[in-house]
């Protein structure tokens, strides 16, 4: 079984363009995106078996009309944490922080790839030798 644990602003990119397409450039926390990047997004996707998420990376915001598209993809997404005071006890705490430490400790395992566009995170799961994909990376194909 693969699973891929999508980071926040790969995760809002997967839920607004679920919910159209034509409103990712439209949202502030997606406007860095385009439809091209949402395509790719979702046929990356495709080739694993679930998306995972932990609590940490849910927005606490949305605008109503594409709030239910968030609820329908955590629904579908298996989600994982790891106690909180795993994550604080974390040595990268201090320089990650709560949300990124909590996704490093919740995909500690060999199953599980981390998607982010966030470098730090990214070349702290590189240094833990977990897997991981820079969402840059693949748009830079």
């Amino acid at each position: 079984m693969s699973r891929l644990l999508i980071d926040t602003n790969i995760l809002l990119l997967y839920v607004v363009g679920s919910f159209g397409r034509d409103t990712i450039k439209r949202f502030k926390r997606t406007s860095a995106f385009d439809a091209d990047d949402f395509d790719l997004l979702v046929r990356h996707i495709g080739s694993y078996t679930n998306i995972v998420v932990t609590g940490g990376i849910l927005p606490d915001y949305l605008h109503e009309a594409v709030a239910p598209t968030l609820v329908s993809v955590v629904n579908d997404a298996v989600e994982e944490h790891a106690p909180a005071a795993e994550v604080l006890a974390d040595r990268v705490f201090p320089r990650l922080g709560f949300t990124d430490c909590g996704i490093v400790r919740a995909a500690n395992d060999r199953e599980t790839t981390v998607m982010t566009d966030d470098v730090q995170l990214y070349l702290e799961l590189l240094a833990r030798e977990m897997a991981a994909v820079n969402f840059n990376h693949l748009r830079a194909f």
